[in-house]
């Protein structure tokens, strides 16, 4: 997911310095854009879908498949060789071993459409196999089994546990996409925020030769004592972000002729998202170990979980409730109604900028969506977003929102007028496609 082209992002303690005038902009912004478009009608039913996936390449004397930390230059060469015959439009991920693909156009409501999925997906597979060396393959699997076991990527780089913005006991800088800034501030900050490398403890697979208790000596990795104190028995231990990040997935995006088809489309597919989480589900292993859990959604959310301790265990101590889940979360209540009966969920929100957004008009359920984001520091800021005002580009409201990891998106409409009220579906895992 690329959002900017941006030199420079702001380290933390610039963050802080913003964060009250990037949530006033932002909702200045979201509320200009709201009036704008909440009474469009009748725009053209769209759609389309995502695709992650790793490159891999493959030892065959000594029998080793390692991820091809060569992104950036398959890329390159794809642009070179396809220029605007393309079947796709690519783009990096978060890891310099990640390549994402989308249709080069929506897909629209016509049955032909539905019989060109297929087909296009084949066709982008067959444009990235084209450009890779015969040792090399591109894998639509959610999770790289070996990520974080030694030497797991071609070439090989060492973690440096005390430098750098992983400081991992297992993970390398260089796995993270250098062309990329959104997800390289992101975990410095996150990190920086949180106080704290982040905690990634899954129940181990028990079976009969598993060790009991199951126990890593993290000491013979560079552990200070922070890891070995975090890690649970009888648990696989992860300690950084690209655990999460570095997960492929399946989305598809869908445009609505209208505001309140979007909303009701969301709600619909809010109780979709668990049921085609379980359907999808293709992690159960983690670090080369078999685990307990077959799911990326628990270990992606502690992934690229930014609260404090106090936000997570001490809601007394705060000037406001806990906050009861990461940055990656399930849908916690429906936008077409506001039964309490069927939002049910409680749900931590800024209230001063809900009472702004309903005050301008925002109806109440759009404004709670919104003012949920504001709860949360920003991750990501870059010098000219500042210089933004609510009437051009508004890629800070959009960053807000899009940092905020929900298995379904509400997603507003594209400033530039190609795009408008959009429900996009994220729980899928993996999508395999061979021709």
């Amino acid at each position: 997911m690329r959002l900017l082209d941006e030199a420079r992002a702001f380290t933390w303690p610039e963050v802080l310095q913003h964060v009250g005038e990037v949530r006033n902009i932002a909702s200045s912004q979201f509320i200009y854009h709201y009036e704008q478009h909440k009474q469009r009608e009748g725009d053209p039913f769209k759609w389309g879908d995502e695709i992650e996936a790793h490159l891999v390449k493959f030892d065959h004397d000594k029998k080793v498949a390692r991820l091809s930390l060569r992104a950036l230059q398959v890329l390159k060469c794809m642009e070179e060789k396809y220029k605007s015959e393309s079947a796709g439009e690519w783009s990096e991920e978060a890891a310099e071993s990640m390549v994402e693909s989308s249709p080069r156009g929506p897909f629209d409501d016509v049955l032909k459409s539905c019989l060109l999925v297929e087909e296009n997906m084949q066709a982008r597979r067959k444009e990235v196999l084209g450009v890779l060396n015969s040792n090399e393959t591109c894998l639509t699997i959610s999770a790289f089994p070996r990520f974080g076991q030694k030497d797991f990527t071609e070439p090989v780089f060492k973690p440096t546990p005390e430098t750098g913005i992983l400081k991992s006991l297992f993970v390398p800088d260089e796995v993270m996409c250098a062309e990329n800034p959104l997800y390289r501030s992101m975990t410095a900050n996150g990190e920086e925020r949180r106080g704290q490398r982040a905690f990634i403890n899954v129940p181990i697979f028990q079976d009969t030769n598993t060790p009991k208790p199951f126990l890593e000596n993290l000491r013979e990795l560079g552990d200070d004592g922070q890891s070995e104190e975090a890690a649970l028995p009888d648990h696989v231990y992860a300690d950084n972000s690209m655990f999460g990040l570095s997960f492929c997935a399946l989305q598809v995006t869908v445009q609505a002729p209208s505001l309140q088809d979007a909303k009701f489309l969301y709600d619909q597919l809010a109780v979709l998202s668990p049921i085609m989480m379980a359907l999808t589900a293709a992690v159960p292993i983690l670090r080369g170990y078999l685990t307990d859990r077959d799911c990326r959604f628990q270990t992606l959310s502690d992934a690229v979980d930014a609260r404090t301790k106090m936000e997570r265990e001490k809601p007394e101590e705060l000037d406001y409730a806990i906050i009861p889940c990461s940055r990656w979360e399930p849908v916690s209540f429906y936008l077409t109604s506001d039964d309490s009966k069927l939002n049910d969920v409680p749900v931590v929100y800024d209230q001063n900028y809900f009472d702004k957004l309903e005050k301008s008009g925002v109806d109440p359920q759009m404004a709670r969506l919104v003012a949920r984001s504001f709860v949360r520091d920003p991750m990501f800021i870059c010098p000219n977003q500042l210089e933004e005002d609510e009437t051009g580009n508004f890629n800070l409201i959009i960053m807000l929102l899009s940092t905020t990891f929900p298995t379904v998106r509400l997603k507003v409409p594209d400033v530039k007028g190609s795009a408008f009220w959009r429900t996009e579906f994220r729980p899928m895992e993996v999508f395999f496609n061979a021709y």
